[in-house]
């Protein structure tokens, strides 16, 4: 009798598990996709590959994709916390290919770890086929890139 009323506990904690990860992979992927039209949501150390086109109303589209297929139009985006060399301690680092003849700008709003809100950092803008990095020297959680246009 206790033999398998223990194998019945052990395959119930296991489903148990099973649906619990699927929920957990299920959450993050939401929040991650639960962003405006035409967004970046980036948490810490992602790595993402970014389709830019227009459409017939010159509005801009974004797309995430898993592999670059036409790097013409692909925006190459990293965001970590990395210590920089010379002694000058760790920072929080996006960098952005723009892969474009033309300018492109956003709107940039980043999460410190230890405040509850967004701090909006203006526009900026990435020069034509330029490699972009910008360093903040305190953590940030979260960045939200929005409004984006091709000049």
């Amino acid at each position: 009798m206790k033999g398998p009323m223990l194998f019945s506990i052990a395959i119930i904690a296991i489903i148990i598990f099973l649906y619990a990860l699927a929920a957990c992979n299920y959450n993050r992927k939401s929040k991650k996709d639960n962003v405006p039209a035409n967004t970046i949501n980036l948490h810490l150390g992602d790595h993402l590959f970014v389709e830019v086109t227009k459409n017939a109303d010159h509005k801009v589209n974004l797309k995430l994709v898993d592999t670059v297929k036409d790097s013409s139009i692909t925006l190459k985006v990293s965001f970590t916390y990395e210590l920089i060399q010379g002694n000058v301690g760790y920072h929080s680092v996006l960098q952005i290919k723009n892969p474009f003849s033309k300018t492109i700008s956003f709107k940039e709003s980043v999460k410190r770890t230890e405040k509850a809100t967004y701090d909006e950092t203006g526009f900026v803008k990435l020069e034509p086929k330029v490699n972009s990095c910008t360093l903040w020297s305190f953590k940030i959680e979260n960045i939200i890139l929005t409004d984006f246009k091709i000049e």
